[in-house]
Formats: C-alpha cells, structure tokens, sequence
C-alpha cells in the first residue's frame, strides 16, 4: 500500500462501530420516551366564546345581520349577551382575538 492512498477500515472494526452507535441510539431512545411518560398535556381551551355581559375590553356586541326576515317555522334566534372572541391555542401557547380585529393578545397558560 502506497502513502498516497487512504487507509480503509476493516469490517470488523465497522462492524463493532455500528453495534456501539446501535447501542447509543437504544439508550437515548428510552431515555426520551420515559421522560415524556411523566408530562401531562395542557387542556384545551380552544373555541370561539361569548362573554356574558357587554365588556369593553373585548368589544361591541355584533349587531344582528341584516336580511329578510326568517320564515316562522324558523326556531328563535338566540340574543347575544356579550361580544364575541376567539381563542386559539397551540399546547400552553394561547391568542385572542374577535371578529372586528380590535382585540388580540398572546397569552401562555399555566395550569
């Protein structure tokens, strides 16, 4: 073998490269599932809500949409109480905001 070619490794010191590598890929991988065992998801609060009273801070009531009339086998169109907002939500990690676009925030929850 001349100095000008690269050394080449052999197989069984390949082989026992890979087993090593195996073995740290297992141990890091129980590793992982067994700590996630032990979290708890955050509860979901995501949806769209309604306040029970007329708050600023969240808005003016939605006025009713206009068009004709229902007819009268129609049920009866429940009064909105309170403005209208919406609240996502990815895992703690939380926004609201309503229909008009002059509420918004980022919140973080805590449970």
């Amino acid at each position: 073998m001349s100095a000008d070619q690269p050394k080449t490794a052999s197989v069984p010191r390949l082989a026992v490269f890979y087993v090593i590598l195996a073995a740290i890929v297992a141990v890091v991988f129980v590793f992982v599932i067994n700590s996630g065992t032990k979290k708890k998801a955050q509860p979901t609060i995501a949806g769209g809500y309604v306040a029970a009273t007329v708050n600023p801070c969240l808005g003016k009531v939605a006025p009713p949409l206009p068009g004709p009339p229902l007819p009268v086998t129609a049920p009866a169109q429940p009064v909105t109480p309170g403005p209208a907002f919406n609240v996502a939500q990815s895992g703690q990690f939380v926004s609201i905001s309503n229909a008009a676009g002059s509420l918004g925030g980022k919140l973080r929850l805590h449970s």
